[in-house]
């Protein structure tokens, strides 16, 4: 049954989003998952290189990067995950 009216277009509207939310979210934690992973790389490779000064500046700026980037991800994450379970 199609949602008619304005109560209707917001009904289909809030679902749509939701829908587009929770989407979202699976990208995300596709995303995260990567950078996790390349996150526990880099902290296998710094212990590695602790004797090569340079290569731990180069590895502790890729590292400082990511976990920048993993914390923007997660933000979003959390803005997304409250809008998919939002009622309406």
């Amino acid at each position: 049954m199609a949602a008619t009216g304005a109560d209707g277009a917001a009904t289909v509207s809030a679902a749509a989003t939701r829908r587009n939310a929770r989407k979202e979210l699976a990208r995300l934690d596709r995303s995260l998952d990567k950078l996790r992973q390349r996150e526990q790389r880099l902290h296998e490779e710094l212990a590695e290189a602790a004797a090569d000064h340079e290569r731990v500046l180069a590895l502790d700026t890729e590292l400082r990067a990511l976990v920048a980037e993993r914390h923007a991800l997660e933000e979003r994450w959390l803005a997304l995950a409250e809008l998919a379970e939002k009622p309406g």
